[in-house]
């Protein structure tokens, strides 16, 4: 017997809350990447930005600037240390 919230959710959503099921379980660094992947691929932008509200407006505004920085700052590319 399946759920009335299964039987009219979307596939795109099943598959989101599948995804972050599991990435909360096993929680490593390849599993939060595949997540980043799922969510640009599966939700709209208005999706995906209420989902960073309400993550980013359950942490304290000092949390906010950490995770803001954190995805702001220039990745450095592993071969020549030079920044991207």
């Amino acid at each position: 017997m399946t759920s009335f919230l299964s039987q009219h959710m979307s596939d795109a959503h099943k598959r989101v809350t599948r995804t972050v099921g599991t990435t909360l379980v096993l929680g490593t660094a390849d599993h939060w990447h595949g997540l980043t992947v799922v969510l640009s691929v599966r939700l709209s932008r208005e999706e995906r930005l209420a989902m960073a509200w309400a993550v980013l407006r359950s942490m304290p505004p000092e949390q906010v600037v950490d995770v803001a920085n954190a995805v702001l700052e220039p990745v450095m590319l592993p071969d020549d240390g030079e920044r991207a």
